[in-house]
């Protein structure tokens, strides 16, 4: 069929249990599989890996895998695109909320930064607020505003909060989808003139 693209890889009897009249992936095998199938070179290295973390991070929010044991079989495995695999478990973080922030958490750790997700900023024993990708050294954060944080409330929300944790030094970066969707290093770039602002 025209669009199609049929992958083959071979599936361990432990892999899948019975249901009904026919058999289902167990969790692990489908964690395998949101890594393989970003395999074929149609995109670059960070391009693959935009895709393929998102989809663990949010994956593993749902599931109870071990990310130990994922990695363990990982590295047992010789399946097309299990370099790519073992390099997309390195930057899995299930602590990140949303498919775009892993995304964009995936673009930052390509890029040589480690941030933290949902840190939580306190200044004297008072609770400021999180800050999404939160680069605490240089007190800078890195957050994704999508089209919920359009609704008028939501945006008084992160005006106050942003204000508070911008009174206590802090820098912010705001990527919307229009940004996301753009080459990965216009937002690297963004991200390191407010380090240097820091």
């Amino acid at each position: 069929m025209a669009g199609m693209r049929i992958r083959r890889t071979k599936i361990e009897p432990d892999e899948s249990k019975p249901w009904q009249n026919a058999r289902i992936a167990r969790p692990l095998r489908i964690a395998l599989d949101l890594i393989f199938r970003h395999a074929p070179r149609l995109h670059s290295t960070v391009g693959r890996l935009r895709m393929a973390v998102p989809d663990l991070d949010m994956f593993l929010r749902r599931n109870k895998i071990k990310i130990d044991a994922l990695k363990a079989e990982c590295r047992r495995r010789r399946n097309w695109g299990v370099r790519l695999g073992r390099l997309a478990l390195e930057l899995v973080d299930p602590k990140t909320d949303t498919r775009p922030k892993s995304e964009l958490r995936t673009i930052m750790r390509f890029g040589g930064l480690r941030p933290t997700p949902q840190l939580s900023v306190h200044k004297n024993g008072e609770f400021l607020g999180h800050a999404n990708l939160a680069l605490e050294a240089e007190k800078v954060a890195v957050e994704y505003d999508g089209g919920l944080h359009d609704d008028p409330a939501r945006r008084r929300h992160d005006k106050k909060r942003r204000q508070r944790l911008g009174e206590a030094g802090w820098k912010f970066v705001i990527v919307r989808p229009e940004h996301l969707a753009t080459d990965h290093r216009v937002i690297l770039k963004r991200i390191q003139l407010a380090r240097q602002r820091a």
